[in-house]
């Protein structure tokens, strides 16, 4: 049985899929979101700042994020596909 069959035939496969594209659009949309008000919002408060310590916030923020949330996603699918 090739894999895009095995994906078919088992709930626990789709489920889990469909979390994953769900954790890719999200981190996708949380990027463009962050690229978009990050340096404006950043600009206006903290003129002072030198931008390279700006995009390491950035940088930071999203490294921390977008792993939680993949775990949490990952996680809850296992649980779910267990019952």
């Amino acid at each position: 049985m090739n894999l895009l069959g095995a994906v078919r035939s088992r709930l626990g496969w789709k489920i889990f899929l469909s979390y994953l594209i769900v954790i890719v659009v999200g981190v996708v949309v949380l990027a463009m979101a962050a690229e978009l008000a990050v340096p404006t919002s950043f600009d206006r408060h903290l003129a002072g700042m030198d931008s390279m310590m700006v995009r390491t916030t950035r940088g930071r923020a999203a490294s921390y994020g977008s792993p939680a949330a993949s775990v949490t996603s990952v996680s809850m699918s296992v649980v779910l596909t267990k019952r």
